[in-house]
């Protein structure tokens, strides 16, 4: 027998939750009746004004609900009218084991109060919502088919509103993600030469300065896997009864990385080196490391690209060893992984003094020369079977001569090409001797090398 369940017309009113969305729509009222007051008192409030709106209208808009049609089987009406919902959950928001149990439960607890009425209560809407955390806002029963003869289920369709919240960032953002996580260091391979150099957490650094480096490129999605256990902290704040229901709505699934950076130090080795020019003392630190990193399909383990790296770093100051040789070693390594995968191109022809590149940030640095390539072709390894990009033929060279966080600007190098062979899209690479004509050629210190003022010991 089927029939559509009404809702009762003498409802009885919302309690706590309907008060506090009540208030809240208030408070969003009065607030914008008062802007606009204020607004009209001067042109510098205005402005001001303005500024705060835009800041803040994201954050209105943060939540969003989603309405989903489900059906649910149980035994009973409750267990039927659990499962509909427990579906739209599933549907929306996505659920872990764990997650499905404990919600499970809270819902279960809450429809218990419906009884065997095909009526949904208001109040059991608002129960329902505070119970399961923000994870069901509303719900209205379409349907309901009680058991036929010889059955021994009920059907339950039920409309149901689900909050989400939408993470801030740009829309349609279609990047990968990658994670980078701490490099293995092989027992005892580290060496140090004073307990001043703080190693303790030196491939926490790494990782870091890696994973800082990729964001700033803007081609990933860079998760961090440095503070899970502050952040677990915090969601465990969220599911407690300490957090309101709409702030717990929040509550997402972290995301999985769609690409991995893994790594292992085989050899690091810190040494100091002193030197006595006529009574004047220089002392100068010396970094080592051999290390292996690759970057990994998360889901598949397949490799998507690894080396074996020597790199070495002299610091004139002790104090800024570390410093640099974790800067320089995360730059060299995030270059060689974005040179393979995410190659810098041309991103708009303006001039042959203004050309613009996809990348910046630490990738760039001003007066770097770049080879520009046209489009070359994919030929097929006759022993893999795999596609192997090959570059064309080398056009032109371009100096940077501007760098921005997610772009620079470049100019065309005189005889080094015509404009007009330069494309949209073009591949460019760094130079093989770029950089090396405006680096001195190392020599050793002598008495009046030092940027210390020189002591005669009068």
């Amino acid at each position: 027998m089927n029939w559509v369940a009404k809702k009762t017309k003498n409802r009885k009113p919302k309690r706590d939750q309907a008060n506090q969305y009540l208030k809240q729509e208030l408070n969003v009222i009065n607030v914008r009746m008062l802007t606009l007051k204020w607004m009209r008192t001067s042109n510098m409030k205005k402005i001001f004004l303005t500024l705060i709106l835009l800041i803040c209208s994201p954050l209105w808009a943060a939540t969003t609900d989603e309405q989903k049609r489900t059906t649910g089987y149980g035994g009973s009406y409750q267990e039927a009218l659990s499962a509909a919902l427990l579906d739209a959950v599933r549907q929306v928001r996505g659920l872990e084991v764990g997650t499905e149990r404990v919600l499970r439960s809270d819902i279960s607890a809450s429809v218990s109060a419906v009884g065997y009425s095909i009526v949904a209560h208001q109040e059991v809407d608002t129960d329902i919502y505070v119970k399961s955390k923000g994870w069901i806002k509303t719900y209205e029963i379409v349907e309901v088919k009680k058991p036929a003869k010889g059955e021994d289920q009920w059907q339950v369709v039920a409309l149901v509103t689900v909050p989400v919240y939408k993470t801030a960032g740009p829309k349609n953002d279609t990047r990968k993600s990658i994670a980078v996580l701490p490099f293995d260091v092989l027992p005892n391979k580290i060496l140090r030469y004073s307990t001043n150099l703080v190693l303790d957490n030196i491939t926490n650094r790494i990782s870091d300065s890696i994973g800082s480096e990729l964001n700033q490129s803007g081609k990933f999605a860079v998760l961090n896997r440095s503070f899970d256990r502050q952040m677990s902290k915090e969601r465990a704040l969220w599911k407690s009864d300490k957090v309101s229901s709409v702030e717990a709505s929040r509550l997402g699934q972290k995301l999985g990385a769609d690409f991995i950076v893994l790594g292992k130090i085989y050899q690091l080795d810190f040494s100091r080196s002193n030197k006595d020019y006529y009574g004047m003392k220089s002392t100068s630190v010396e970094s080592t490391i051999d290390l292996y990193y690759t970057v990994v399909e998360a889901a598949t383990e397949k490799v998507m690209w690894s080396d074996t790296v020597t790199y070495k770093h002299q610091s004139a100051k002790e104090q800024d060893a570390v410093a640099e040789f974790v800067e320089g070693l995360s730059s060299s390594i995030v270059t060689n992984v974005l040179d393979v995968i995410h190659p810098i191109k041309i991103m708009k022809l303006v001039s042959d003094q203004s050309i613009l590149l996809n990348q910046g940030g630490k990738r760039l640095s001003e007066g770097q020369i770049m080879e520009v390539f046209t489009s070359g072709e994919s030929i097929v390894d006759p022993d893999t079977g795999m596609k192997i990009d090959i570059d064309g033929r080398k056009v032109a060279e371009l100096e940077v001569i501007q760098v921005k966080p997610k772009y620079s600007i470049a100019k065309l190098v005189v005889d080094s090409g015509q404009y007009k062979d330069l494309a949209v899209n073009a591949i460019t690479r760094r130079a093989s001797d770029a950089g090396k004509a405006s680096e001195a050629p190392e020599r050793e210190l002598t008495a009046g090398s030092s940027d210390a003022p020189v002591n005669w010991g009068l």
